[in-house]
């Protein structure tokens, strides 16, 4: 039987066939009461508490009318109840241990308007059912839309289970969202959220409930449009499956890293993006015990003031993509673009625009880890200046020459290496290049070989009969110019590329012969 819709008054009802009559959502939505029929005074001297929780125990949505109202009590906001708050000031005047709204399991709620004063533990505690939730009945829905928030100890106190969406609000509270247990589909878009710079503060923290860690981790977060600004850690990451920042102002407070990520109660923390935003500051990613594959891009921001390092990767970490960046001059002091620590994996760091002003484009520390790339970085920099301390597959990168070239000079003594001149680098797996040699023999009485010495791992050419090691010179035409390929079957962390007189009974390299090595 089709459903069908009569009116009463300014309220319509649902009849589903069976005669049974229902309220839909928008009739609910329709219905307000003013807390003022209930003895609100809002002349901001009396204590409104009770009336105001009287309003609130209707279940019906709630309008503050223009006014200035004191309130001690925790104000429960139910299932499909709607608080209009425009033009309407809340002053908290209860103790720091107890939360201004409090909201359960059902349907959405919605706190629309309002300037909020005073110092509860939150303003708003937001408590699902269940660490662990098995329906959508379990989580503690809501909405907040045009509040201005000051004082609170927490901004969102999202515990156990919640999906909420924050648009267009500010704050200035101690710290600002706590998303803790399963928290899921949250969006926050248009909003300033200030700290007030204390120790250990968060501006949004995301963390899986410590008992419950199989699958009770935060997930689905994505942040618009907004700024934040002067907590400890401005983002902090713990625990997470997918969250995305764009187009944003994330900034310090008194640490030099506004975003901290590590892995906590799980191995869940990843899908993370940092795309468009300017970063005062840089990123930290924390030094694990075991590994964590972040699979993180942190593509098309602009990092500014950073202090010490724009983005640094602490050992046992991998799969961190940092790509179109734009680090601008760095504060007073020793500061690389990017840090990568001991035994990390699958790093790309590439078509980065890095300020003169810092001292190393790149630092790699240890000995262990490996698939780092780096390539077109380019910017201020006269040098893409690097300290690298195991090989990387590197190329392209600033005003940097990809050919390294040495000049080689002196008289040779057969089957030994004693020309004056070689080079010391290092490469990474799957590297290809060019070694190329400009050779002025002198003194050469009859036909022979050179022949490259290169370190072990670095393959050229060769065949049945056959290798491209074997430099051939003409003592009637002793001036030679010979191109080898080569590619590197493993990391090549130590070892020269020189040259050595093969048979040839004596052999004088002129003053403009060289050895050059081109990275491809």
């Amino acid at each position: 039987m089709s459903l069908t819709r009569a009116k009463a008054g300014m309220i319509t009802y649902k009849n589903d066939g069976t005669g049974a009559v229902v309220r839909t959502l928008k009739d609910k939505l329709g219905e307000t009461v003013s807390v003022k029929d209930f003895g609100a005074v809002g002349d901001g001297v009396t204590d409104d508490t009770a009336a105001i929780q009287a309003a609130f125990a209707t279940g019906k949505n709630i309008g503050f009318p223009k006014g200035t109202y004191n309130v001690n009590g925790s104000l429960v906001v139910g299932s499909l109840q709607c608080v209009f708050a425009y033009n309407a000031v809340i002053v908290w005047t209860g103790d720091s241990s107890t939360p201004l709204f409090t909201k359960g399991t059902g349907e959405a709620s919605y706190i629309k308007g309002g300037l909020y004063t005073g110092a509860p533990s939150a303003w708003l505690e937001a408590t699902g059912a269940s660490y662990d939730p098995s329906s959508i009945s379990d989580y503690a829905r809501f909405e907040v839309q045009d509040v201005q928030v000051s004082g609170a100890g927490i901004f969102i106190n999202a515990l156990n289970a919640a999906r909420f969406k924050v648009s267009n609000s500010k704050s200035v509270t101690t710290n600002g969202f706590n998303c803790y247990g399963k928290i899921v589909e949250v969006k926050i878009s248009d909003c300033v959220i200030f700290g007030t710079g204390a120790a250990s503060s968060y501006g949004i923290k995301a963390e899986a409930h410590v008992s419950a860690l199989a699958s009770s981790y935060p997930e689905g977060f994505h942040i618009t449009n907004c700024t934040l600004d002067q907590f400890d850690n401005t983002i902090d990451l713990r625990d997470i499956f997918l969250f995305t920042v764009s187009n944003s102002w994330i900034s310090e407070g008194p640490d030099s890293f506004p975003i901290y990520i590590k892995k906590g109660h799980t191995t869940h923390c990843r899908e993370i993006t940092f795309n468009g935003n300017t970063i005062s500051g840089g990123i930290y990613f924390d030094a694990l015990a075991g590994g964590n594959e972040y699979h993180c891009q942190i593509v098309n921001n602009i990092f500014t003031n950073v202090s010490g390092q724009g983005v640094y990767i602490r050992g046992n970490s991998s799969g961190i993509k940092i790509a179109n960046n734009t680090f601008e001059p760095p504060q007073a002091g020793t500061n690389y673009a990017l840090h990568i620590e001991d035994n990390c994996y699958r790093i790309d760091f590439n078509s980065n625009k890095i300020a003169s002003t810092f001292d190393r484009g790149l630092v790699i520390s240890g000995a262990s880890g490996n698939d780092i790339n780096v390539w077109d970085n380019t910017g201020d920099l006269v040098t893409f200046n690097s300290s690298l301390s195991r090989p990387v597959y590197y190329r392209n990168n600033g005003t940097d020459a990809e050919e390294l070239t040495v000049q080689l000079t002196g008289t040779g003594v057969a089957n030994t290496t004693n020309f004056t001149g070689s080079i010391t680098t290092k490469f990474a797996k799957g590297e290809r290049g060019l070694i190329i040699f400009s050779l002025n023999v002198g003194a050469l009485t009859a036909d022979g070989y050179f022949i490259p010495q290169v370190p072990t791992g670095v393959e050229m050419p060769d065949g049945s009969g056959w290798d491209a090691q074997f430099i051939s010179v003409n003592s009637a035409a002793p001036a030679t110019h010979v191109t080898i390929p080569f590619y590197c079957s493993a990391d090549v962390s130590s070892g020269s590329f020189a040259l050595q007189q093969f048979n040839c009974t004596s052999a004088t390299l002129g003053s403009h012969s060289s050895m050059t090595i081109v990275r491809l």
